[in-house]
């Protein structure tokens, strides 16, 4: 049985994996899944392997990862291009993500390039429109 996705859209997904993905990562319990929903037409879970390397600090933010499908194909990548250190923590300030999708033979093609740009940082009370 397949699941409803909380993060709809890859906007939502990318903002989880460059900002908030810290504890999950370093906790090392949770499979990452590529931003875009078209992995679960073509894959399953099971063959994915991930590699990541995170920011030594208290938020454990992802620098870089790479997610392997079958074979070692890389099926989607994602990087920090551009970070800055706020009091302890180190944030992402542009970064990209990079899927790839198979083409119906034997090879992988480019599917989408996300690039993402943090253009403020401030404290906030609450969160609007994050699910209950």
């Amino acid at each position: 049985m397949r699941v409803a996705d909380l993060l709809v859209g890859g906007p939502a997904r990318s903002a989880w994996l460059a900002l908030c993905s810290g504890p999950c990562l370093r906790a090392g319990r949770s499979q990452l899944y590529p931003p875009d929903d078209l992995w679960k037409e073509l894959l399953s879970n099971a063959e994915f392997q991930v590699k990541s390397e995170l920011y030594k600090d208290d938020l454990s933010l992802a620098k870089n990862i790479l997610c392997y499908a079958n074979e070692h194909q890389p099926l989607f990548q994602y990087r920090v291009n551009m970070s800055t250190n706020i009091g302890d923590c180190t944030l992402p300030l542009t970064f990209q993500f990079i899927q790839y999708c198979p083409t119906g033979t034997k090879g992988w093609m480019l599917d989408f390039l996300v690039q993402g740009r943090v253009t403020s940082v401030r404290e906030v009370s609450e969160f609007p429109g994050l699910p209950q």
